[in-house]
């Protein structure tokens, strides 16, 4: 990522896609992305839940839901804990996994994965931990 400035800067990217970050803040070469979107030299696309800097600057901006809003199963770095999230609220946007797979289908794109229920690859995923 210390490289994605550069990149941008060669037009080597003309299309970004951001899901939950702030890269025009949070990466080195962020200023670089902010001219070649404003500049119409970059495409880009935001799924984030907030309004960014970089949503603020995107061509595209699709509302995804917070930790509040959706079932997710969250992991610690620091730990062996896994944190299962149930929402407190209605969805004010699209899950990760239901715009994938919409642009998928979309785009006539077909993978095993796209298929498979996230509930059970989690359980797939516990399953094989527990055997280490």
């Amino acid at each position: 990522m210390a490289d994605f400035g550069d990149y941008i800067e060669r037009g080597e990217v003309d299309l970004v896609y951001v899901w939950n970050e702030n890269p025009v803040v949070t990466l080195p070469g962020g200023d670089k992305l902010i001219e070649a979107a404003r500049e119409g030299r970059v495409t880009l696309i935001v799924h984030d839940p907030y309004w960014s800097e970089t949503a603020k600057l995107a061509n595209v901006v699709i509302p995804a839901p917070t930790f509040l809003e959706k079932y997710d199963v969250i992991y610690s770095y620091w730990h062996d804990y896994l944190v299962y999230n149930e929402p407190i609220k209605s969805p004010k946007g699209i899950t990760e996994v239901d715009l994938i797979r919409r642009l998928a289908k979309e785009l006539e794109v077909s993978h095993p994965l796209l298929l498979e229920d996230p509930w059970e690859a989690v359980d797939k995923a516990i399953r094989l931990l527990a055997l280490l």
